[in-house]
């Protein structure tokens, strides 16, 4: 080989390294926090901890703590009628839990409308699957029930282990639903024993029976491994970064089609449907709620529809009582509808936790719901 076929060979070598270490950083830095790559090393919380702290059920029952709940297992409520009789109780995840300050949020805001004990049993992270046993869970309930359903629980109830969707330093799995036979089937929380956690990392597909977004399938999600360039490129079929790359605003858009190979819509309404066969089954008044994301809000201004009028649609057929949140704030900011979240992918301010309380008030007195 002569000397300068040498060269050009070290050249090529030296660029192929400079590659691979390049893409190794884009995929540890950027790919793996926004959950387009699984990287193992971002849990950091020791498996026993996370056996001994877990909801043996849900998965999780709070991330606030036990100090921020009151008798009901309800979050600590500090409204003027927080010793009356409750009069409802709402189901959810963070959106139903609410603003951080209990005097903001739009639970306690509801309470001094409709003057009556308002029992928040929001948690962070929830699925509505798991918002709807949490509901199932409870004897005592209020004559009024809500299951409020996030836009992007969609894709939290074909999970199983959210660390794979939402990057995490904590374990976090959860129980979901399938449907078998036209009825929900539960797939109860997995149980890993410890001498099998490295083993899970390894084949998570042999423990996780029902997860949608194992790494290495058709949701895109990768693991971090070598060679990296690989995952880079890998990446580019991941079911968020698809949407970045055709802008697209909302990513949640193609798990609300009825064709979707996860079955996520069928599953979502027919848990939000159990909910209220439920409810009405107990001689509750069920009322669902679907609240729109930042994102969804931008596709609607794009496309003229919301990314899940699909589901809308599915509720309307059934004749169900429900509040769609994405024509109100339209109309209610006049289109200026980040004015009403902290930020475009966060939650409600203070001033749309405002205006969920008043829209609900208003629904609850023009339904006739709240007997005085």
């Amino acid at each position: 080989m002569s000397s300068k076929v040498k060269i050009y060979v070290l050249i090529i070598l030296l660029n192929l390294v400079f590659i691979e270490i390049l893409s190794f950083f884009v995929s540890k830095f950027f790919l793996a926090n926004v959950g387009a790559l699984f990287d193992k090393k971002k849990i950091t919380q020791n498996y026993d901890e996370y056996l001994k702290k877990r909801d043996n059920i849900l998965g999780w029952d709070t991330f606030i703590g036990k100090d921020n709940l009151d008798k009901y297992s309800a979050r600590v409520d500090r409204s003027t009628f927080k010793n009356s009789k409750p009069c409802v109780d709402l189901y959810g995840d963070s959106f139903t839990y609410g603003h951080d300050n209990e005097d903001f949020s739009w639970p306690s805001q509801l309470s001094e409308l409709i003057e009556c004990r308002v029992r928040n049993f929001g948690v962070g992270g929830y699925g509505s699957d798991q918002a709807q046993m949490k509901f199932l869970s409870k004897t005592n309930h209020s004559d009024i029930v809500f299951l409020n359903h996030f836009s992007e629980n969609i894709i939290r109830n074909i999970n199983q282990f959210r660390n794979f969707i939402y990057p995490n330093k904590s374990f976090v799995f959860k129980p979901r639903y399938i449907i078998k036979n036209d009825e929900l089937e539960l797939v109860p929380l997995p149980q890993i024993q410890k001498k099998n956690i490295n083993d899970f990392f390894l084949q998570p597909e042999k423990y996780l029976s029902e997860e949608y977004f194992l790494p290495g399938y058709e949701s895109g999600i990768q693991k971090l491994k070598f060679p990296f360039t690989l995952n880079v490129l890998k990446s580019f079929n991941h079911w968020h970064i698809r949407k970045k790359i055709s802008r697209n605003p909302s990513r949640l858009v193609d798990f609300y089609s009825p064709n979707h190979k996860s079955k996520a819509l069928q599953i979502t309404f027919k848990i939000m449907h159990s909910f209220y066969l439920e409810a009405e089954y107990l001689g509750l008044k069920p009322v669902l709620t679907v609240f729109p994301t930042c994102r969804d809000l931008e596709y609607f201004q794009k496309y003229k529809k919301y990314p899940y009028e699909n589901l809308i649609n599915l509720l309307e057929q059934k004749n169900l009582r429900y509040i769609n949140f994405g024509p109100i704030i339209m109309k209610k900011s006049k289109n200026n509808f980040k004015i009403l979240y902290d930020r475009c992918g966060g939650h409600f301010n203070i001033e749309g936790e405002t205006l969920v309380s008043k829209v609900i008030q208003e629904y609850i007195f023009e339904t006739n719901l709240l007997e005085k």
